[in-house]
């Protein structure tokens, strides 16, 4: 693989994916940054502190997809009910409406 198809190449997310994205690459940076520091704090060797520091950032990226997934359906599970609650509220059924008709 050349570098121009390696520059040509576009990773794509669908709408659903950001959200899980976007919380496993700031959990992941997270957790990365506090490796750094940790091994910085506890003098290890340079070399051993960014490999371990690569392997927490693999983990909590994995980790953070899936809580991000989850929190996107719970997030987008409410607010379609609360928009139905709302709608029903607002836009009474069709059904109802004629009920209160022919009972007038």
């Amino acid at each position: 693989m050349s570098l121009r198809t390696l520059q040509d190449t576009e990773i794509r997310f669908s709408s659903d994916e950001i959200v899980a994205a976007q919380f496993g690459s700031r959990l992941a940076l997270i957790a990365f940054a506090t490796a750094l520091m940790r091994g910085t704090i506890d003098r290890t060797d340079f070399v051993g502190a960014i490999q371990f520091a690569m392997i927490v950032l693999v983990v909590f990226f994995a980790i953070g997809l899936m809580i991000g997934e989850i929190g996107y359906r719970l997030a987008k599970e409410c607010g379609e009910v609360e928009f139905q609650i709302l709608r029903s509220e607002i836009i009474p059924d069709s059904t109802e409406a004629t009920e209160k008709t022919s009972t007038e």
